[in-house]
């Protein structure tokens, strides 16, 4: 399987964009070294990679996330995100919400990922009654 530096996943909550960013995460660290995810899922009320942070970091894979506010649902990134689009021995997954708050924490970094070999995928759970339709 080819596998780029950086693999983003985005999608509304509940679409199963975390426990895919996780599975891949644990998936690449079986053949890379280091590996980091990204928790930039800002606002959310649901589940987030970084509830999971010493299940990962036991597995090896280092986790990204606002620690000093780990349950605060704040829009905020720290200058921790950039040692995975700037470290090119790193293969970095990123979870990023959906929602607005998302588009703008991703829109923070997209001049520097573009320099990057990247990979985005749009996680969308069509059993959701707001991504159950096309127009959704």
């Amino acid at each position: 399987m080819d596998y780029s530096r950086l693999t983003i996943f985005a999608g509304n909550f509940g679409s199963g964009k975390t426990e895919i960013s996780i599975n891949y995460a644990l998936r690449l660290i079986e053949e890379f070294s280091p590996v980091m995810l990204a928790d930039l899922d800002v606002v959310n009320s649901y589940f987030r990679s970084r509830e999971k942070v010493d299940f990962l970091e036991e597995q090896g894979i280092e986790v990204i996330f606002p620690r000093q506010l780990a349950k605060a649902d704040l829009p905020l990134l720290t200058a921790d995100i950039y040692k995975i689009i700037q470290n090119q021995d790193v293969h970095g997954v990123f979870d990023i919400g959906g929602n607005e708050e998302g588009a703008i924490a991703l829109g923070s970094l997209a001049d520097q990922v573009k320099k990057e070999d990247y990979e985005f995928n749009l996680v969308i759970n069509t059993r959701r009654p707001q991504t159950g339709t096309v127009k959704g």
